[in-house]
This record gives C-alpha cells, structure tokens and sequence, in this order.
C-alpha cells in the first residue's frame, strides 16, 4: 500500500479523490493478502517462518485500521459538508 499522510478532506470532490485512491490502496492490500496466505501456507510447519508470517499480518491488520480512519474522516467530511449546505 503506498504511504500517506492522513489526508484532510474538504469536500465531496475531495473525498470522490479519496475514494478512487482507496480503491487503489484495497487493489494493493489484496495482492498483499493473497501473498501473506501463500506465504503461510507454505511455512505452517516451521516456527520461525510462522513468525515471520505473524509479522505479516500485523502490517496489514495496521494498514486496515489507517484505511478505516481514513474512510471515517471522509465520512465526517461529508456529513460536515451536509451540515453546512444545510442551513
């Protein structure tokens, strides 16, 4: 998954943006995914590959949550544009 910072959401076109790099970030976290299961698959009799396989997964339960908080900041973005289109 490429770095970000926690990006800052403005407006529904900014998160429309966020969400088209969301779905490049899943597209890479799959490819992530299905190495991480092969990567297992093929070590599940020796310890310390099935550590380093634990590792794996740590990495990716980490990008989830930032992919998690980010879809949550675009959420309160929209709902504060919402808010303020309201009134």
């Amino acid at each position: 998954m490429t770095t970000h910072r926690n990006p800052r959401y403005k407006d529904a076109f900014a998160v429309v943006s966020g969400l088209d790099r969301l779905q490049h970030d899943l597209a890479e976290l799959q490819a992530e995914v299905s190495g991480a299961a092969s990567g297992l698959r093929r070590v599940l009799h020796s310890q310390q590959r099935r550590h380093q396989s634990a590792s794996v997964l740590q990495n990716l339960q980490r990008q989830l949550a930032w992919l998690s908080g980010d879809v949550a900041r675009m959420h309160a973005a929209l709902v504060q544009e919402e808010t303020h289109h309201g009134r």
